[in-house]
């Protein structure tokens, strides 16, 4: 396959993906009916915070790709690449928990059963923390070995990238679901505002250290502004919320009890 067949497919497949998803949304929400009247306006002053911040979330993740690309070689953007594609597996059972958490910590919330949802939101987080720890050991032991089998040869000399971008994640995974949990509750411009400041901070970060540094420079400022955004996004959880979302070793317990039921 070229890269042109290869795009061609994926085009195909998720086009399939999203006409699949409207003719099933669409069968069963005729069967739906308002409950009471939503006004456009409270619908807008909750969607387009939202629509903002996912527009800041997707620069965030993309930046340090773009300036690598406009002040470095080929060669460094296709490596620093790898590492961030390959980095991805540290944080999956995140994603994961993020999508099945978000209606629980709504109704959770909402029902006022705070020491519930959080139970529920740090045994997810040290859940995944477990796996994302694990995943970082393996990178560290052979990350240059699994680069090698899921890209080539040459871009073992992602190592240092991955295991610097692993780290962050990491700690983001630690964290927990955060944004989750403040998009949920009803604090949707709190979370535009830290995703704009964060990003923009990731952008300066990363123009600042491609050139001096390489993407050496630009891996560690994506490490430590993504770190940064999920411990200060955990403080506000907190503050906002009265829960935390960090993992915790004392959860393994509860975890452990609830699988052997």
């Amino acid at each position: 396959s070229n890269l042109q067949q290869v795009l061609i497919v994926s085009i195909i497949a998720r086009a399939i993906s999203v006409m699949m998803a409207f003719l099933l949304m669409r069968h069963r929400l005729v069967s739906l009916a308002p409950v009471e009247h939503v006004a456009t306006r409270s619908v807008l002053n909750a969607g387009l915070p939202l629509m903002m911040s996912s527009v800041a979330i997707f620069v965030l993740t993309q930046a340090d790709l773009w300036i690598i690309g406009m002040f470095a070689s080929a060669e460094d953007v296709a490596v620093y690449g790898a590492a961030i594609r390959l980095s991805q597996l540290t944080y999956m059972p995140l994603l994961i928990g993020n999508t099945m958490l978000a209606p629980f910590i709504a109704e959770m919330h909402t029902q006022g059963k705070t020491d519930t949802l959080e139970r529920v939101i740090r045994s997810a987080s040290t859940v995944s923390v477990l796996f994302a720890g694990f995943m970082l050991a393996i990178f560290t032991v052979m990350g240059d070995s699994l680069l090698a089998l899921a890209f080539d040869e040459y871009y073992r000399s992602a190592h240092l990238l991955l295991i610097i971008i692993s780290l962050g994640q990491c700690l983001n995974v630690w964290c927990g679901p955060g944004m989750v949990a403040l998009i949920n509750t009803g604090h949707q411009k709190l979370v535009m505002n830290i995703s704009f400041g964060f990003g923009s901070l990731m952008i300066l970060g990363s123009l600042l250290a491609v050139k001096p540094y390489g993407v050496t420079g630009v891996a560690l400022m994506m490490g430590l502004v993504t770190a940064a955004q999920a411990i200060f996004t955990l403080f506000m959880v907190k503050k906002r919320t009265g829960i935390w979302t960090h993992a915790g070793v004392k959860y393994i317990a509860f975890i452990l009890s609830k699988i052997r039921e």
